[in-house]
């Protein structure tokens, strides 16, 4: 397993170049903030039914997310709201071709 990790980092290092990737860092960070999509999605747990509804109808209309909603919509567990995606995605008037 060492022996792996350690041709694994030798490869890296080889393929990897850190100038490259300094170049599209900010103030040494990452332009993604991690932490900020964690603190996002933890607090848009649970979202109310009406609320995913309305952002499934904002995404057919082709509308830009913001970032709390495509939180919401990654945390819905709830399966009727989530099984319903696929054919809404095919039919924007959903199943059975109304609304």
């Amino acid at each position: 397993m060492q022996a792996t990790q350690e041709r694994n980092k030798t490869w890296m290092e080889s393929v990897i170049k850190q100038d490259q990737v300094d170049k599209y860092l900010r103030n040494g960070k990452d332009f993604i903030d991690e932490e900020a999509i964690h603190i996002t999605l933890k607090a848009h747990r649970n979202p109310e039914k009406q609320a995913v509804r309305d952002i499934l109808q904002k995404s057919l209309a082709i509308e830009r997310l913001e970032p709390r909603e495509t939180a919401m919509l990654l945390n819905v567990e709830d399966p009727e709201l989530s099984e319903s995606w696929p054919e809404r995605a095919v039919s924007p008037t959903g199943p059975g071709g109304t609304r």
